[in-house]
């Protein structure tokens, strides 16, 4: 695996804006801005994937959440919020947000969290519940490291 570099500091995208960048600073200011356009590609991609199973392969009207967010920390509305979910049986009447990813392996990015918490605000949500503590539901979601971080 290729270790990314991370955003570019300001001092550097003002000399590449001004054209006296050096090679190097110019080689990673275009591999961050490729890196972020692809990341950008692969979550709208995954967005789609998740539309046509919950569409598809449930017959639903949309994705079962209202908001999903990647580990880049970009959110993506995804069913309306005037509309009931389909992302917890027995939890339909909650707003649904989902956090891709797999949190029983991994941690989740502080990006995710950050965005996660925004929108929470946003919305006046002021706790989240697993789907492992709605009543039907038989599954570890969020998973171990979620639960840590969310205190859910």
């Amino acid at each position: 695996m290729v270790p990314r570099l991370g955003k570019p500091g300001i001092k550097w995208l003002r000399l590449y804006k001004r054209g006296v960048a050096n090679y190097r600073v110019k080689q990673a200011i275009k591999a961050y801005q490729n890196d972020h356009v692809n990341v950008i590609a692969k979550e709208m991609a995954a967005m789609r994937s998740f539309q046509n199973w919950h569409m598809g392969g449930n017959g639903w009207i949309d994705i079962g959440y209202h908001e999903v967010v990647f580990p880049s920390g970009h959110v993506y509305l995804a069913r309306a919020w005037d509309t009931y979910g389909a992302h917890a049986y027995n939890g339909n009447s909650m707003p649904g947000f989902c956090i891709a990813g797999d949190y029983q392996k991994y941690r989740p990015t502080k990006e995710a969290l950050a965005s996660l918490k925004q929108r929470m605000a946003f919305h006046g949500v002021t706790h989240l519940t697993g789907h492992y503590k709605v009543p039907g539901n038989s599954t570890n979601c969020p998973g171990q490291y979620l639960k840590e971080a969310m205190g859910v």
